[in-house]
């Protein structure tokens, strides 16, 4: 299972977005994922007072597992997940991190969003989705057996570009990515505006993943050496 919790905004402009709104767009982003279905088991629970920021910040210190006993001991379990949102109005810039420990091991990443000041529930949702993911990936990676073993089909990386109009049809495509048998360690790489990179590896390579996806009722071409995917609409 997995926590989440809040930060208030920073910077010289913070004043623009209160901590509560801030704290509630975050919220709202975890809530509203389907994780019902998702890969990877998680459970949400609000940040308790008792877990200050000097606890977050002995967390992203490298090797310091002072900070992550401490929420493990409030929370009373051992697989348990930071999921820490940091905007700064100033730069227009929100970062988030995961930290702590779940199935696979202790893990710390971080990963920065740009934003519009009158669009960052948008930035907050794909940033909560691009995170699910992380733990899915790392879900999958730890539970599933390589295709490759009964066969002789190599595996092969592969750079995947997803372009979206809307968080719902980007969920549906991640989702039947993610979903594809022979996919393996999927981590996204990046995401800028209406489209997000990915990076995982298939039996076979690109043209073996875009026939399957294809077949899925996807588009996918082919750009300079990453593989281009949309919906088939």
């Amino acid at each position: 299972s997995c926590r989440s919790a809040t930060s208030p905004t920073r910077g010289p402009a913070a004043n623009a977005l209160t901590q509560a709104a801030g704290q509630k767009a975050w919220v709202d982003a975890w809530t509203g994922l389907d994780l019902d279905h998702a890969l990877a088991p998680v459970k949400l629970e609000a940040a308790r007072p008792k877990v200050q920021g000097d606890t977050y910040q002995m967390m992203t210190k490298d090797g310091d597992g002072g900070g992550l006993r401490t929420v493990s001991l409030e929370y009373a379990a051992e697989l348990v997940l930071v999921a820490l949102a940091e905007p700064d109005l100033g730069s227009r810039k929100l970062s988030v991190t995961l930290m702590g420990r779940d199935a696979v091991g202790q893990f710390a990443l971080k990963r920065n969003y740009k934003f519009q000041a009158d669009d960052f529930s948008y930035s907050t949702e794909l940033a909560a989705l691009v995170a699910l993911g992380t733990l899915e990936g790392r879900w999958k990676a730890r539970n599933s057996k390589s295709p490759s073993s009964a066969g002789s089909t190599q595996m092969m990386p592969v750079q995947v570009t997803v372009e979206f109009r809307t968080l719902q049809e980007w969920e549906l495509i991640r989702r039947q990515i993610r979903e594809t048998p022979g996919v393996q360690d999927l981590q996204y790489a990046g995401q800028s505006g209406r489209t997000a990179d990915i990076a995982l590896r298939f039996p076979g390579g690109g043209q073996q993943l875009a026939d399957n996806l294809a077949s899925q009722g996807l588009d996918i071409r082919e750009s300079g050496g990453v593989w281009v995917v949309r919906t088939g609409q």
